[in-house]
């Protein structure tokens, strides 16, 4: 296993409380909607810990969960982009991506 850890978001800024992925639970599993940015080593992760706002608004401390997410899951795109220190990183988007 491979994992990258996706909790940048573009509007975030470095502040780690800004989420604005939105994790809601349906009958049997959790949806996620929303970006992460500059995902360090996703290009070749097999799985993502992904930062999601369960409760409370954008910059709140609370009401954040961490997902760990199969990147071949249906529901999630990957634009893949080399850093300017030579790293593989990707932008990842997840539209009702569904996960148990």
């Amino acid at each position: 296993m491979i994992a990258a850890f996706a909790y940048a978001e573009p509007q975030s800024r470095y502040n780690l409380a800004h989420v604005e992925m939105r994790a809601r639970r349906s009958a049997e599993a959790y949806r996620l909607n929303g970006s992460k940015s500059v995902v360090y080593l996703a290009p070749w992760a097999t799985h993502l810990f992904v930062t999601a706002r369960t409760g409370g608004m954008a910059g709140d401390r609370n009401g954040i969960s961490l997902f760990l997410l199969d990147q071949s899951a249906p529901g999630i795109r990957r634009r893949d982009f080399t850093t300017v220190d030579g790293v593989g990183a990707s932008e990842l988007y997840s539209r009702t991506c569904r996960w148990a």
